[in-house]
């Protein structure tokens, strides 16, 4: 006899009770899918969204650059030797798709009656990855040219707004110079952007790389950003890079990039009480589907015994109905959600803005077979432990009993 054949039967022998709960498992499998799907969406967006804000797949700095405190601005950059290994070392690389130094220094800028504090970053504008523009969107103006040499600066929005300059104003940058004196320049506002985070915005000052080094006097730079055409490849990258430079440090993204860790702990954190909510509820509608099963079919399972089946069969049949169960509910509910996600993906919706931010979040799903394979196989796994539960005194049953009218 095919027990699995059997099993299946069994399984529409009731038809409305075993509907009812698949439908309570697909709306389960559903809301699990969608879940996973804007997780791994979230995890994606802020690890590409940081690799392309500046900070690249990989980052060659000087010995110790980020451990140590200078008396005086890059004191632990690269010199322009270093820089050079480096860009040796990264030209043997496969699969860079660019490069690009980068200055990080702070100052003072005014505009002859007010000044305020900003951070400052040293662009190589025509080096950096498109996505770099995603995040320094240019609100009004236009960002830095590559040729131009110290005259123009980008701003932060709120430290415009907060100087009370625009597109064309001419402001003073004021900075320690690498040799311990003070140094001033002016420059030209041609563009005020937006980061997406207003605390960023308030102090954020972009020149060219050559225009830092000038205000600086120096020919050190903080970093080189190694970006790739595929994140999967930055430990090798990493790894090759490392035995081509021993004196000089090199980092991952996932090295450099704090809020990537702690938006994974947060949303595992999440979804797992999320998860396990849904296992126990799942688990005892399956449980009390099986119960209900074995007690309408009491005198079947005691007639089988009767004829010599093995109670570990008659178990066994049980135990393929809910996996059935488990494995119909769930694709059902798999299906309806990666429709969704695809509607939802295409509808384009933006979420408004979290604290501290001012750009809206776009609502994505990312459609991940290993998320699908991972909730239609937790679903069966759920099937077969609640059969376990509701079949474990199955052996000890009296047959007569059983048979009894």
């Amino acid at each position: 006899m095919n027990w699995s054949t059997f099993a299946w039967r069994n399984l529409w022998r009731n038809k409305r009770r075993t509907v009812l709960t698949m439908a309570m498992i697909g709306v389960a499998a559903f809301a699990s899918s969608l879940a996973l799907g804007y997780v791994i969406a979230t995890f994606d967006a802020v690890r590409e969204g940081s690799i392309d804000s500046g900070v690249g797949h990989v980052q060659v700095l000087h010995h110790g650059y980020l451990d140590l405190i200078g008396e005086r601005p890059l004191q632990y950059g690269l010199t322009a030797d270093e820089q050079a290994a480096a860009a040796r070392a990264v030209a043997a690389l496969q699969g860079v798709a660019t490069t690009a130094r980068g200055i990080d220094f702070d100052g003072l800028i005014s505009n002859g009656d007010l000044s305020y504090g900003f951070v400052g970053e040293g662009i190589e504008p025509n080096r950096e990855p498109p996505g770099f523009f995603d995040y320094h969107t240019v609100l009004s103006g236009r960002y830095l040219s590559p040729a131009n040499a110290g005259t123009e600066v980008v701003v932060g929005a709120e430290l415009a707004r907060k100087l009370g300059v625009h597109v064309g104003s001419v402001v003073q940058l004021m900075a320690s110079t690498a040799h311990g004196g003070i140094n001033a320049t002016d420059a030209q506002i041609v563009g005020v952007m937006s980061t997406g985070n207003k605390d960023v915005d308030e102090r954020i000052v972009n020149v060219t790389f050559a225009a830092a080094q000038a205000l600086l006097r120096t020919d050190r730079a903080s970093r080189i950003a190694v970006f790739l055409s595929d994140t999967a490849h930055t430990p090798a990258a990493a790894a090759t890079l490392r035995a081509a430079l021993p004196a000089l440090d090199v980092k991952t993204w996932d090295q450099l990039v704090s809020l990537y860790h702690q938006v994974v702990a947060l949303y595992k954190n999440q979804f797992s009480v999320f998860g396990a909510i849904l296992c126990v509820t799942i688990l005892l509608s399956m449980s009390n589907w099986i119960l209900m099963s074995i007690v309408e079919r009491r005198r079947e399972i005691s007639t089988l015994r009767a004829l010599g089946v093995p109670a570990a069969t008659v178990r066994g049949v049980l135990i393929q109905e809910t996996a059935f169960l488990g494995l119909l509910g769930a694709a059902a509910g798999i299906v309806v959600a990666l429709l969704t996600m695809v509607a939802l993906n295409h509808a384009q919706i933006h979420l408004p803005a979290p604290p501290g931010r001012v750009k809206p979040i776009l609502l994505e799903f990312t459609v991940s077979p290993a998320a699908v394979a991972a909730v239609e196989g937790a679903f069966v796994v759920l099937g077969v432990a609640a059969a376990l539960l509701a079949t474990l005194g199955l052996a000890k049953r009296n047959i007569l009993e059983g048979l009894a009218p």
